[in-house]
């Protein structure tokens, strides 16, 4: 008996690294029918292998398309996008799920379209641009989003404010729909042990731990992170910081730990699959982003019972318990600290599930969600 032929999903990211993009994309393979989909991840930049051998055991694979580099940045543009043309159209996809940062991705799903790609979905899991070439990049947004944004045949958005980044007015109130970022929450409910266990590995048992778990690039605000965590440690020298993730900007924000002579207090953990433990082990979660498409990390920190400081451009829909926390980027580092301060002598942890998943962000619901669109919308086109 031939085995029943899988569903392919291309899932097209810019970049593939360790952020939150990536840990969706991930959340929903992990619970989505593995008998019935398989994903195939398109990317033109990898930032990181940590995924690799988890997307093979689950069926997938990950393919790079990047060109080679030339001393014009516009032509290595021009040559990604003729060798993204000649991979679908050579490969005949059915479905590809463009997980969107910003509207250059329209390009691509125009691309798709006329490549004959049936099924475009656009999915927008940003807010802002970054600081960099800040004007130029937000006009080149503008111009696609106007142009090519209507060339998606789905829309979705991991929160409100992401819609209204990526897409116009028209189709934010006629076609987008929001998908929640989920989570496995059984894994983030606060346990004791981890906590224990966790603090006594790497010294900290009798220590005030502050965290943050995030790739080192502009969007997460790490030197200003790094501020507030001075300015906590000045007022308890019993502080520590743990800093989880990977990035362009690691070595800037050792260097900056170094001038300030805090170099034993900030631990530097690289990548780390057991994120829950972490958080557990922590006493506070300090978020000071500059954008965010909605923060998966905040939602993950409340489902660990952790209090989590977060700046005022956080989404409204990652505030779900009393844990989280609001604090203006107009804010000095020191009041940052004064308020995180208040939590050093404890607070109770209990279990969150149930309000996590009220709100829509159990991994489970959300992985059955993408299941029935993929399924759905190919069985339309193979009527």
């Amino acid at each position: 008996m031939m085995e029943k032929e899988k569903i392919e999903v291309v899932q097209f990211c810019e970049k593939w690294g360790s952020g939150g993009l990536e840990a969706f994309v991930m959340n929903v393979y992990r619970n989505i029918n593995n008998d019935e989909i398989k994903f195939k991840i398109l990317l033109s930049q990898n930032k990181g292998n940590g995924y690799d051998k988890e997307i093979e055991m689950l069926g997938g694979s990950k393919k790079v398309l990047l060109s080679n580099k030339t001393k014009s940045p516009m032509i290595r543009v021009i040559r990604n996008y003729i060798k993204f043309y000649k991979e679908i159209k050579r490969n005949n996809y059915k479905i590809i799920h463009f997980n969107a940062c910003n509207a250059s991705v329209m390009i691509c799903v125009f691309i798709a379209k006329i490549a004959g790609v049936p099924i475009r979905i656009v999915h927008s899991h940003n807010t802002d641009i970054g600081k960099k070439h800040k004007l130029i990049k937000t006009i080149y947004h503008k111009i696609c989003k106007n142009i090519f944004g209507k060339t998606g045949t789905l829309y979705y958005a991991c929160s409100v404010n992401a819609a209204n980044w990526l897409f116009t007015p028209k189709i934010v109130e006629n076609k987008v729909e929001i998908i929640k970022n989920g989570i496995d929450v059984t894994k983030f409910i606060f346990n004791e042990d981890n906590r224990k266990k966790v603090r006594s590995e790497l010294g900290i048992e009798n220590k005030f731990v502050l965290g943050h778990v995030g790739r080192f690039g502009v969007q997460k605000n790490h030197s200003f992170l790094i501020d507030i965590f001075y300015e906590v440690y000045k007022k308890n020298k019993e502080s520590v910081l743990l800093l989880i993730g990977v990035g362009e900007l690691e070595e800037e924000i050792k260097n900056k730990v170094k001038l300030l002579g805090i170099e034993s207090q900030v631990f530097f953990l690289g990548l780390k699959s057991n994120i829950p433990q972490y958080l557990h082990a922590m006493d506070a979660f300090v978020f000071p982003s500059l954008f965010e498409g909605l923060g998966i990390v905040a939602i993950e920190a409340q489902a660990a019972a952790l209090k989590i400081f977060a700046s005022d451009v956080v989404p409204q829909e990652a505030n779900i318990t009393e844990y989280f926390n609001y604090i203006s980027l107009e804010k000095s580092a020191t009041e940052w600290a004064e308020k995180i301060l208040k939590c050093k002598e404890g607070y109770i942890r209990r279990n969150c599930s149930q309000e996590i998943k009220e709100n829509g962000y159990d991994i489970k619901k959300v992985a059955k969600e993408m299941e029935n669109i993929y399924i759905n919308e190919y069985n339309k086109i193979n009527k």
